[in-house]
């Protein structure tokens, strides 16, 4: 639930400078978006420090003027105590800190105000243009559906080493058609099946996360071993790839399986927009299905720009008996005003939080990443 500003307020703008998601607006009574709120009380608890501080002084200050009989302490001139006084000076000094910042340091201050309310582990990862690495939390964690494009990868890399065309028909029996998971093939799909070209299975996988159209990708590459194998030939270690979808769902558990650092996760992205992994085309036309991602569009899509181009891949577990939910995650790329890029990943595990919330978490960092390197960029000259 949103926090509100009662009509107590009187306009100090104290709050509005602290909310990590720019949430505040000013007026005669300050206003909260209920939209962007992220429930971190961030702004709430410096207020309130603001006003003990306040209260505290005044007082030490009475305290010492009713104590004194001399004209020295009269309220046209004030004299401070001792230790109010270094109490000022470290005040002062705390204000001063963050005009002392470098941007990257405000940046990543901003990220830890966002994560230190959460109920859940958040791991992050942002590869930046120049290659420099930032990173909270960063362990192997639950892909789910993230995992989705490594296979993807690993399909198109087999389909180019033995000249496969991506219009070569996969056939998709009744074996597959498994009903308790998501798959909009599937209910495209007779009872008995049909035949899909591999690259429409590509698009069902990736752009829609189809569960069904991943598995029998992984079968066409091989199995999750293959894939897992075509990640170590490219030294990408810190990211493990054994099961299937079809196992995942056999128990709840089964969604930790298949684990990637956020690190890692970025480092893949950014080589596979390096072109390293793919010959040209098929790298743009994989661009393609990323960028046309029709799933989480509450999560890093909403911290940035409609217009900005986003290339990514999103993932969600089920909960836990108790009600956790295993994995909130999105991973992706973003393409900046002058052309260059950075590689974000935001992987919400073991989360307390509603979807809403884990999904405002993932957007309130991107947000950040994408004013960060906008502002740094137009600040360093560049478009």
């Amino acid at each position: 639930m949103a926090y509100k500003i009662t009509d107590s307020c009187v306009a100090c703008g104290t709050c509005i400078g602290e909310c990590p998601v720019e949430a505040i607006s000013a007026g005669d009574i300050y206003v909260i978006d209920a939209d962007k709120c992220i429930d971190c009380g961030t702004a709430q608890a410096f207020a309130r420090a603001k006003q003990s501080y306040r209260s505290n002084s005044r007082n030490d200050y009475e305290k010492m003027r009713s104590a004194s009989d001399g004209p020295h302490f009269s309220f046209t001139q004030p004299i401070h105590p001792p230790d109010m006084k270094r109490v000022i000076a470290l005040l002062l000094l705390a204000a001063m800190l963050p005009a002392c910042e470098t941007p990257r340091e405000q940046f990543e201050r901003r990220i830890d105000r966002i994560l230190e309310p959460c109920e859940a582990t958040v791991g992050v990862a942002v590869l930046a243009p120049d290659g420099s690495p930032i990173s909270r939390n960063d362990r192997p964690m639950p892909m789910l559906s993230v995992f989705k494009f490594p296979v993807a990868l690993a399909v198109l890399d087999r389909a180019v080493r033995e000249g496969i065309p991506l219009s070569t028909p996969v056939a998709v029996g009744p074996e597959w058609l498994d009903s308790g998971t998501y798959s909009p093939m599937r209910d495209s799909l007779p009872p008995q099946g049909g035949t899909l070209p591999l690259g429409r299975l590509l698009a069902y996988a990736v752009s829609q996360s189809d569960n069904i159209a991943c598995d029998r990708l992984i079968d066409f590459a091989g199995g999750p071993g293959a894939v897992d194998r075509y990640l170590k030939r490219l030294g990408i270690t810190e990211i493990r790839i054994t099961a299937t979808e079809r196992t995942m769902h056999l128990a709840t558990e089964n969604q930790r399986i298949n684990t990637a650092r956020p690190s890692a996760l970025c480092s893949l992205f950014d080589r596979f927009l390096q072109g390293e992994l793919l010959p040209q085309r098929e790298t743009d036309w994989l661009r393609g299905l990323l960028e046309g991602c029709a799933t989480g569009q509450n999560k890093l899509r909403a911290g940035l720009p409609p217009e900005v181009c986003l290339g990514h891949k999103t993932g969600s577990s089920d909960r836990t008996p108790e009600g956790i939910r295993i994995a909130d995650n999105d991973a992706g790329y973003v393409v900046l005003p002058d052309g260059q890029h950075y590689c974000i990943t935001v992987l919400v595990t073991d989360s307390h939080h509603d979807d809403a919330r884990n999904a405002g978490v993932i957007a309130a960092i991107s947000e950040a990443a994408y004013e960060y390197f906008t502002n740094t960029r137009h600040k360093n000259g560049r478009p």
